[in-house]
């Protein structure tokens, strides 16, 4: 199988979750992926991450503190109007 560089969607949670317990049963990771059809690295990535944080899911991206006051002082967008006095 060839993966390529082709970018899916997300694995869905029920499919993250049996994966994790497929190897939790005694599965090689890579023979996991090979089961439920995803890359082998989603596999041992999903495992290093579910080992490290005890989680399945996606790990959500953080917004820093001065990303989010630096879009709250953002002047707002300019409005135009037309002023027909500026032509003549």
């Amino acid at each position: 199988m060839s993966w390529g560089l082709v970018m899916l969607a997300p694995l869905s949670r029920d499919l993250r979750e049996r994966i994790v317990a497929t190897i939790r049963d005694g599965s090689s990771m890579r023979g996991a992926a090979a089961r439920f059809s995803v890359s082998p690295s989603s596999a041992i990535k999903l495992m290093a991450r579910f080992r490290a944080t005890g989680r399945r899911s996606p790990i959500e991206p953080e917004i820093s503190s001065a990303m989010t006051a630096s879009s709250r002082m953002r002047p707002p967008p300019l409005r135009h109007s037309f002023d027909p006095a500026i032509i003549e």
